[in-house]
């Protein structure tokens, strides 16, 4: 069941998902690296 049809004939639309992607990274870095912090204190 995919959860959203991606066009390949749409940049846009690719550049959104892999943002969103860098996003969720990002995010998930910095919860690891505070939690890390948080336990060493």
């Amino acid at each position: 069941m995919p959860k959203k049809k991606i066009s390949n004939d749409d940049p846009k639309e690719i550049f959104k998902d892999e943002n969103e992607f860098k996003n969720e990274a990002i995010n998930l870095a910095k919860a690891l690296k505070w939690r890390s912090i948080e336990n060493n204190s």
